[in-house]
Order: structure tokens, then sequence, then C-alpha cells
């Protein structure tokens, strides 16, 4: 319990002078994530990635994070891009012969 109280006032959430709502670190800096990807508290472990299966189950139950807004998909693992759907993922670039 004291862990969750603790992580609350260290990652408060505050709103700056747009409106945008973003998370502030202890030192009152805000966490930013790159590209498309938001900061999510509770982000899933098995997030959907053009090109790749869902597993059945993922393992736990999700993560603190950077990750593609809700019911968004990552265009690679490693990816800053999300797009709307898996219909909406780019095209695999073939492999130009020699």
């Amino acid at each position: 319990m004291k862990i969750v109280i603790t992580l609350l006032v260290v990652l408060l959430v505050g709103t700056d002078c747009s409106g945008r709502r973003e998370v502030v670190g202890p030192t009152n800096f805000p966490i930013r994530c790159q590209g498309d990807l938001e900061w999510r508290f509770c982000a899933s472990t098995c997030p959907p990635v053009c090109g790749q299966e869902q597993p059945e189950t993922c393992h736990k139950r999700c993560v603190i994070g950077c990750a593609c807004p809700k019911d968004m998909v990552r265009v690679t693992a490693t990816s800053t891009q999300c797009v709307a759907s898996m219909a909406d993922c780019p095209q695999e670039v073939e492999e130009e012969e020699e």
C-alpha cells in the first residue's frame, strides 16, 4: 500500500496551459513519449503490432510506460508510430533482388 501511495505522489497528472494532460515526475518535469505514443499507467504487455498475431493470453496484466493510444496498432514493436487499425498497417517492403 505504501508503494502505491508513493507512486501516486511521485507521478502526478498535470495540465499545461494548452489544456493537454501530461504526467510530471518528482522534479516536476513532464514525462513525454515520442511520436504517436502516449504515457499510460496501465498499458498492455501484449499490444497489437502490425504483421504480428495477437497472443491468446498475456501473462502480465499491464505495465507503466509509453504506448499507442487505446485501440490503435503499433507499426513495429520498437516504432513510435501508431495506426488506427491492422488494415492501416504499411505494406511490407520486399527485399531487392541482386
